[in-house]
């Protein structure tokens, strides 16, 4: 398969999906739904941050202070993209110092 039929099909199951999503803007929606759907940024973030400290790396240590300095901006903040923008900036200087 060549690239650019991956890409076009990558294209085509993401819009619709997204489609899908959009399409159901009038939907009654029952409250135990609602409720869940309220955890699922939370839970997929946390997925994505403990999935990187699974894993056998030398850069543990400065992906451990990076997280504690930015779950600490996220406590007296409480802004996901100052999180995000701090913890980013954190890893990448202790890297590029170590």
């Amino acid at each position: 398969m060549n690239a650019a039929l991956t890409i076009l099909m990558m294209f085509l199951v993401t819009y619709a999906t997204r489609l899908a999503g959009l399409s159901l803007g009038n939907a009654k929606v029952p409250g135990f739904w609602l409720h869940f759907l309220k955890f699922i940024p939370v839970s997929v973030f946390t997925a994505l941050v403990v999935l990187n400290f699974g894993s056998e790396n030398r850069e543990l240590p400065v992906r451990l202070i990076a997280a504690l300095v930015a779950g600490g901006v996220f406590y007296f903040h409480r802004q996901l993209w100052s999180c995000i923008l701090v913890g980013m900036v954190v890893f990448w200087g202790l890297r590029t110092l170590l």
